[in-house]
């Protein structure tokens, strides 16, 4: 027998999918190993496809995910009609532990642009030395913690 279980992301295929097999003693596959590779990089579209028609071939399964040729090869398809703020709700749960990981990264990214990016030491001094030439046509509005409008007579403040 060949059951196919679908439905949208975080409508919880796996685990009927998975009881389903059990009950029945059918092998289980989940679509997201064939569609993900490591490092969650998609995988080819035709590599995919490959995959996927390894797995219809076989005489019985249960197959767990989203899939054409899966749909059109089952004997039986059951589809997890879940409310949207249900999914949504899985999605966001299971995606916390990958959330301090991310946060980790994305500060260690914050402080590296914070280090590097200090305008009032590093960019502004270089870039007006060679972009100001107080001609009547530079302009040079701050808004940042010097506050004092446009540089045309002074420009030596910032070298």
């Amino acid at each position: 027998m060949r059951i196919h279980v679908t439905g949208n992301a975080g409508a919880g295929k796996t685990t009927p999918a998975k009881r389903i097999g059990n009950d029945l003693n059918l092998p289980i596959y989940g679509l997201d190993q064939v569609v993900w590779q490591p490092g969650w990089k998609k995988t080819d579209p035709i590599l995919r496809d490959q995959l996927e028609q390894e797995l219809i071939e076989k005489p019985d399964w249960v197959i767990e995910g989203v899939s054409h040729l899966v749909r059109w090869s089952a004997d039986v398809t059951i589809f997890l009609d879940v409310p949207r703020h249900r999914c949504m709700t899985r999605i966001i749960r299971r995606s916390l532990p990958y959330l301090s990981k991310l946060l980790r990264a994305l500060l260690k990214q914050f402080f590296v642009y914070l280090e590097f990016h200090r305008p009032h030491q590093t960019h502004r001094p270089a870039y007006l030395r060679t972009h100001f030439t107080g001609t009547a046509h530079d302009h040079y509005w701050n808004f940042g913690p010097h506050r004092d409008g446009w540089i045309g007579d002074k420009p030596e403040r910032y070298f």
